[in-house]
């Protein structure tokens, strides 16, 4: 049943990412949609465009198939800097709490199960219970799938309050920094590139951090070995 079910999972997604490519092509090729018109669209049905990303949000975080940079940008080419900041920041709180969910409707013995899904994830997680706070916080600023994140904490039964306020800090920095190198509507301008090379930092750092906390367990572990054998 588990393997018809990611088989119907796979599908949906390839489905998703095969209309999503054939509408950009009819629309760009053979429409010869501009970005002008698009942006000029925006203008003008702000409305609309809002539940469009609070729709595509909320796909997000049921199956985590659209790209969260992508939903970032396109609020910040359709609306000003604060309101699309807010929109983004809205947004992310719905997608999160979704994934959240999700995990808490999990038995908690169906870890073990989901970590083998995500192995590059699982060796992160081990002792999350122990400052599940920094490590639910470095996740995120290290870029790792939010909805992934969000099933492992529901499953652990993190604190919500807790989970989600070191996700959306985790969070926050690079979607302000791609919000803003959106914003600039010019992939030359250096206020872009300065703003996606901090979105880099800040990820980069976030895996310093789960670097130097999985070193830190190696070494506890074979001191308590070494202890053990000693003894």
């Amino acid at each position: 049943m588990k393997q018809k079910l990611q088989k119907i999972k796979n599908y949906v997604q390839f489905l998703i990412i095969l209309a999503a490519i054939l509408v950009t092509v009819y629309l760009f090729v053979v429409r010869g949609l501009s970005i002008q018109e698009i942006l000029s669209y925006a203008e003008r049905n702000h409305l609309k465009i809002f539940l469009a990303l609070m729709g595509l949000y909320i796909l997000k975080g049921c199956c985590g198939i659209v790209p969260y940079s992508a939903l970032n940008i396109a609020a910040a080419v359709s609306f000003p800097l604060l309101q699309a900041i807010l929109i983004n920041t809205l947004g992310t709180i719905v997608c999160f709490c979704i994934s959240y969910a999700f995990g808490r409707m999990t038995r908690t013995d169906r870890l073990e199960a989901k970590l083998s899904e995500y192995p590059k994830l699982a060796r992160y997680m081990s002792g999350a219970k122990k400052n599940e706070w920094v490590l639910c916080f470095a996740l995120h600023i290290a870029g790792f799938s939010s909805e992934v994140i969000g099933i492992l904490f529901g499953i652990l039964r993190m604190k919500f309050a807790l989970y989600l306020g070191a996700a959306m800090l985790g969070v926050l920095p690079g979607m302000v920094c791609i919000t803003i190198s959106g914003g600039t509507k010019d992939i030359t301008s250096a206020k872009f590139w300065i703003f996606f090379a901090l979105n880099v930092l800040m990820a980069l750092v976030g895996l310093a951090v789960l670097w130097i906390r999985v070193r830190g367990q190696k070494k506890h572990a074979e001191a308590v070995e070494k202890g053990g054998t000693e003894s």
